[in-house]
């Protein structure tokens, strides 16, 4: 959608291994989580809420969550900074 490299998962930036210690680090709920995963495979907050099935202000209520946990603003924020600490979750709780 935005014309991004990250072709179908979020496993490309972390294993699953890594996303877990992420998540529990991080305290982010099980849905926070999923919408996290769900943004960094490029989807639309509405492809996001139809694959979760969840309504849109749901997504955009936990993605706001989950970005002040994870310290960035939005996005853009999010999308650099996953590509610059890829694969060291506990940085990213440093930023």
């Amino acid at each position: 959608m935005w014309g991004l490299p990250m072709k179908h998962s979020a496993d490309r930036i972390f294993s699953d291994a890594k996303w877990t210690q992420l998540a529990a680090e991080l305290a982010f709920s099980p849905r926070q989580e999923r919408v996290v995963r769900c943004i960094l495979r490029a989807l639309s907050n509405k492809q996001i809420a139809a694959e979760l099935g969840i309504s849109i202000p749901t997504v955009r209520f936990n993605l706001s969550a989950a970005f002040a946990k994870i310290g960035v603003q939005d996005l853009f924020e999010l999308l650099i900074l996953s590509t610059i600490r890829r694969g060291t979750p506990q940085a990213m709780v440093r930023w």
